[in-house]
């Protein structure tokens, strides 16, 4: 914005303004390519919230971006064999070892946040799959509970849980996009 000798009012930059200092805060320097992550990521994880989807096209859009990450396979458990997994995707690590992630999806809005309850579902799902792994994927939030059920997990059995939040899929999308067969 240039003014000379007038007054300006900015009001309509106030989004772009703080993005610049936020990047300024964290040493960064803002670029192209950041601000175009940056705001692709904010139109995503919209249409998540708030676009054509409902659940079951959550599990699918979950399934096509987990295939795109690599998995080999990626079966969305029917709602009548759900023990606490929507979906279970195979890996193979290094073309041997091979991972199995147990998958809970919520196609939630930020509030209220996915909590306890649903990493205790989950945990049932692991153990009734024989998971090595488990995720839980969601459009909304995550609480600051779900994460501790998460950690206490871990440390009783050894095994991951990773909560990814709205904000984090939609990254995960902008990244590495939507691959359709």
């Amino acid at each position: 914005m240039k003014t000379q000798g007038t007054c300006a009012v900015a009001t309509d930059l106030l989004r772009e303004i703080r993005d610049c200092l936020a990047v300024a805060s964290r040493g960064e320097s803002p670029t192209f390519q950041r601000d175009l992550q940056s705001r692709l990521v904010c139109e995503v994880l919209e249409e998540l919230r708030n676009g054509r989807i409902e659940s079951f096209g959550f599990e699918r859009l979950i399934q096509t971006v987990l295939l795109g990450l690599g998995a080999e396979e990626v079966r969305i458990v029917p709602r009548s064999g759900d023990k606490g997994a929507d979906l279970v995707a195979v890996f193979r690590v290094a073309g041997a070892f091979q991972q199995m992630v147990a998958v809970q999806a919520k196609h939630w809005q930020p509030e209220p946040p996915v909590g306890r309850d649903v990493v205790e579902q989950l945990i049932r799902g692991i153990e009734a799959e024989g998971a090595n792994l488990g995720m839980v994927i969601t459009s909304g939030t995550i609480s600051d509970e779900a994460f501790q059920t998460a950690e206490q997990y871990f440390d009783d059995k050894g095994i991951r849980i990773e909560l990814v939040d709205g904000e984090q899929f939609a990254k995960l999308i902008v990244e590495h996009g939507i691959r359709t067969s």
